[in-house]
């Protein structure tokens, strides 16, 4: 069951991610065309939502499965086996992010055959950073998601019991012991 509500807390983040992705691409369009309509300058093209669009559905799947899913996930199984107050995931989430952009990078260097330089490096940081906001918006979701897939857990007994005793003709609980 452990499982199956992890799963469901991470679709819920990804969905958000995905979502957040959406309108930030729809408001960087309108900016553009503003700035369009405003300078007398050229959009880019008709296209150009559509493409901020499709960019984002290709780029949020990549970024929530290589980092945003294994941080977060690394970070909660690192916290309970630690046995870590609930605070410290998210410190330990954005040291996973480092981590997995450093790999990546690595990665991309040595795939390419290139010499891991300054410049190199200096990219790699300005992407960990900036991976930091969809960290923090996943994990938040994440954790969120958690706490309200519990609430609604409880609340489905408590509504299943007080269902039971109201259909109980002397009021008491149907499992109850009898008087």
């Amino acid at each position: 069951m452990k499982t199956i509500s992890a799963l469901v807390s991470h679709a819920i983040a990804t969905g958000v991610v995905a979502v957040v992705t959406f309108v930030l691409a729809a408001v960087g369009y309108t900016g553009l065309l503003l700035w369009a309509v405003l300078a007398g300058e050229p959009l880019g093209g008709p296209f150009a939502l559509l493409a901020m669009l499709l960019t984002a559905v290709a780029v949020v799947p990549v970024i929530v499965l290589l980092f945003l899913l294994p941080a977060t996930a690394a970070a909660r199984a690192l916290r309970r086996l630690l046995r870590w107050s609930w605070w410290t995931e998210m410190p330990l989430a954005a040291l996973a992010m480092v981590g997995l952009v450093a790999i990546a990078g690595t990665a991309a260097a040595l795939a390419g055959h290139a010499e891991f330089s300054g410049e190199h490096a200096q990219t790699a940081g300005a992407l960990a950073g900036l991976m930091l906001l969809p960290l923090g918006l996943y994990w938040w979701t994440f954790t969120a998601a958690d706490g309200v897939q519990r609430l609604a857990t409880s609340a489905w007994k408590l509504l299943a019991r007080c269902v039971r005793t109201a259909s109980s003709p002397d009021g008491r609980r149907a499992d109850a012991a009898p008087r």
